[in-house]
């Protein structure tokens, strides 16, 4: 039997819960989620609250009880109905108590009692405060914040004493909070004004119907990753931040980018990131950000993006340099060929991960090839190719042709063949041997193995090592390349922390010993002193 409506069984009663209302969020034994019921239940006494979780394993119903439904919940276990009254159920607190339970540690000390005057007793009544002059040393630090990180302390209100108690913050980070309503933020970055970066990762806001009131000129920087706003949202939002350069809404399920009625809310947009959604149209997405005259980097990593076909001149992006597309099922050297088209100053392409480079033939010479496919490409796979390397790669890139592509195809399917001969010459039909050569001597060999342990370092004790595999490499690659490169061998998610370790042959040692490579540091394998012929050793967790 269906659940009857609610509405159709009690008439809404006056509550004496101002604070709660449908669009809210809370926080329950640190599970979040968002009221969708307030009021009465069938059959039960008092006042509660319908709440569907985040986590849609979370709860016991999809918004029904009893045979009454109140909600819908978007899973079948992603709902629960709490009293209103329920123990450790946070509604949301201000900014600045949030920020006075971070930053003031009340610690205090009998041994220093001072007294103070109460205001409102007019003089009348003296209180001794403990520790006086420590709170007001943290008290005067606040003022001096400029980087504030809150993440989950369950703010959920701007209130309206931030400017006076800290108003020097440029970034501040308030992912995994309890906002839920677009005016608090307003409210908030007006009383900072020299607010640069926002991030709001993991709050979920009431969707607006209209455009965002407020002018909040010094954010340039706004983060939105896990929010679910759409690109309709993001315009009527943007509306309160004229000054915004970088927008990201990664992960918010964005099938496609809607256009919006207005198109000039991004004025000065440059960056925007729309990684790890379900983008799948080329044009659709073009069509959308063709409006974004700023527009100098493009982030759509891990999408289901699946061909790039050609542009019309109309529709080519002369401003963007900047595009990252890895994880993305392109599989065509046709999609990289038509890059050149539809970005003619692009200069830095991340292209990770994608079925294209899957074929070992292919993967051992991916970058020469890209390299000379793109002509005013200047950094691959976030390292930088220098003069040599290019002149190296448009060579072999036509040496690759002379081998595969028949003499009266060259021109019409590889687009800068015509161009690439007459700047170095077209290799002999028989003879790219010695080519091929040339460029194989710039790939080094290096021996991947798993190690047992941490080895101990400065020591030539070794622990137990099992040989996993060889890979070819640029000396050049960057070691946050590297690192990808390996998780991806292991099959471990992107954020696994793994300890890498590069063998150091010791002169008069047939072992040498490890030494352990910092991946957080901008350097790539030369400077570590990885060899051709090298060995890595690994740790997993």
């Amino acid at each position: 039997m269906r659940p009857r409506p609610f509405e159709s069984l009690i008439a809404p009663a006056k509550l004496d819960l101002p604070t709660m209302s449908v669009g809210d969020r809370v926080c329950f034994h640190s599970d979040f989620g968002t009221i969708r019921h307030v009021g009465p239940l069938v059959g039960k006494k008092g006042q509660w609250l319908g709440i569907e979780w985040d986590d849609g394993q979370r709860g016991k119903n999809d918004g029904s009880i009893d045979g009454t439904r109140y909600f819908t919940a978007k899973s079948p276990t992603g709902a629960s109905f709490l009293r209103a009254t329920a123990p450790s159920l946070h509604l949301g607190r201000t900014f600045t108590e949030a920020l006075r339970d971070k930053y003031i540690e009340e610690r205090y000390d009998d041994s220093k009692v001072e007294s103070v005057v109460l205001g409102s007793s007019d003089g009348a009544i003296e209180v001794e405060a403990v520790n006086l002059n420590k709170v007001r040393s943290k008290f005067a630090q606040l003022s001096k914040l400029k980087e504030v990180g809150l993440e989950n302390y369950m703010i959920g209100k701007a209130g309206d004493d931030i400017q006076p108690v800290c108003p020097n913050i440029k970034r501040l980070d308030l992912s995994r909070n309890l906002f839920s309503d677009w005016n608090e933020i307003v409210r908030l970055s007006e009383q900072l004004p020299h607010l640069e970066s926002l991030t709001l990762h993991y709050n979920y806001f009431r969707p607006l119907s209209a455009p965002l009131q407020g002018s909040c000129r010094s954010l340039v920087e706004l983060l939105l990753n896990r929010t679910n706003v759409d690109w309709k949202q993001a315009h009527l939002i943007v509306c309160a931040f004229p000054s915004l350069r970088r927008l990201e809404l990664g992960f918010n399920e964005l099938a496609t980018l809607e256009e919006p009625s207005s198109t000039g809310a991004l004025p000065n947009l440059d960056s925007l990131v729309l990684d790890g959604n379900v983008l799948t149209n080329w044009n659709a997405l073009i069509k959308a950000i063709k409006p974004l005259r700023s527009l100098s980097t493009l982030m759509v990593s891990d999408n289901q993006i699946g061909a790039i076909p050609l542009p019309t001149s109309s529709e080519v992006l002369p401003k963007t340099d900047t595009l990252f597309l890895d994880s993305n099922p392109l599989s065509s050297w046709n999609d990289v060929d038509a890059l050149a088209l539809w970005f003619p100053n692009l200069s830095n392409l991340r292209l990770l991960d994608v079925p294209l480079f899957n074929d070992p033939e292919i993967s051992k010479y991916a970058r020469l090839l890209v390299i000379g496919r793109l002509k005013s490409l200047r950094r691959f796979n976030s390292s930088a190719i220098s003069e040599e390397e290019r002149k190296d790669a448009e060579f072999f890139y036509l040496t690759w042709i002379v081998r595969n592509v028949e003499r009266n195809k060259r021109e019409s399917e590889h687009p800068r063949w015509k161009e690439l001969v007459e700047l170095h010459g077209e290799p002999e039909e028989e003879a790219p041997r010695v080519d091929t050569t040339r460029l194989q001597s710039r790939l080094i060999t290096i021996n991947v193995f798993v190690l047992t342990e941490v080895p101990q370092m400065g020591t030539s004790k070794r622990p137990e090592q099992k040989f996993q595999q060889s890979l070819q490499l640029l000396p050049n690659m960057p070691i946050k390349t590297l690192r990808l490169k390996l998780l991806k061998i292991f099959k471990a998610k992107p954020t696994t922390q793994i300890r890498v370790f590069v063998d150091l042959v010791q002169e008069g040692s047939p072992t040498g010993s490890w030494g352990e490579i910092d991946l957080a540091k901008q350097a790539d394998l030369t400077w570590w002193g990885v060899e051709n012929g090298g060995s890595l050793g690994i740790v997993l967790p």
